[in-house]
């Protein structure tokens, strides 16, 4: 089980801790950073979709060589999910969607808004605005920082706020912002995921992000949509309980299916 982060979280392993946390019992997690935040060095090679789909190519080879995977992506991170599965279809038992959005959206937005979020936040780093309120109990809602922090254990929250106060609005996430449209029009060309199973878990939003949820499931034949109300965009926090049950009973259900097909009782 792969978990690819969103555009700018400053560490993979704390974001994606909880859930790692629960299903490393019954699959081998794998979570990693992106180029130039938390424990990847920088990288002078270019955010492209083409980069970013061969950067996951050796990570999953070197942790799941022949083998097939689940990939787990919040937010941006369905982009690379989804080069990589027209890639490598075989690869690809499955894909989870965590409040992503599709190529089609992120083709037509602007990044202005991602860039304004990336130089403030950038800024209160640089100012130390945001290591202050810190020491004063308020974690900022950059990242999903206010609501992650809290329900980590002790032994990791120290790693989250140093990994938070470093690399929150680093010029790393600004080269991968600049590409989104980009990286978006390529992926969107011939994007069929044909019958590859898709689990797309989402937030209420404004009405064109909650249709996009539909359009993201067009990308195959066998998709399923579940919507969270209330939830925040890093839903895997603010709503974990809800997504932990809806990818159990996603997984139990798929490989009865595949097992049915295979003739298995």
């Amino acid at each position: 089980m792969v978990f690819i982060a969103g555009s700018g979280t400053p560490c993979a392993f704390t974001d994606f801790y909880g859930l790692q946390e629960h299903f490393s019992k019954d699959y081998l997690t794998v979570s990693f950073d992106h180029a130039g935040s938390g424990f990847s060095s920088k990288t002078e090679e270019p955010r492209t979709i083409e980069n970013l789909t061969a950067e996951l190519e050796r990570l999953i080879d070197s942790v799941a060589s022949e083998k097939e995977v689940i990939l787990v992506s919040h937010s941006l991170g369905s982009l690379e999910a989804i080069a990589y599965a027209k890639k490598h279809p075989e690869r690809v038992k499955c894909i989870i969607f965590l409040d992503g959005g599709s190529p089609e959206y992120y083709a037509s937005h602007g990044e202005l808004g991602a860039k304004l979020l990336n130089r403030g936040s950038a800024f209160l780093r640089f100012m130390g605005w945001n290591r202050l309120v810190g020491t004063l109990g308020v974690k900022l809602p950059f990242y999903g920082e206010n609501e992650r922090y809290e329900k980590l254990s002790e032994e990791v929250k120290p790693l989250d706020e140093a990994m938070f106060y470093h690399f929150t609005g680093n010029p790393e996430t600004l080269h991968s912002i600049d590409m989104i449209q980009e990286n978006a029009a390529i992926v969107s060309e011939d994007a069929n995921l044909v019958s590859i199973p898709l689990l797309i878990i989402g937030t209420e939003g404004d009405k064109e992000w909650t249709d996009d949820h539909e359009e993201l499931a067009k990308l195959s034949s066998n998709s399923r949509v579940e919507v969270i109300a209330g939830a925040s965009h890093y839903l895997h926090w603010s709503n974990r309980e809800d997504v932990v049950g809806f990818m159990e009973e996603f997984f139990e259900e798929l490989f009865v299916e595949q097992r049915r097909n295979k003739g298995v009782q």
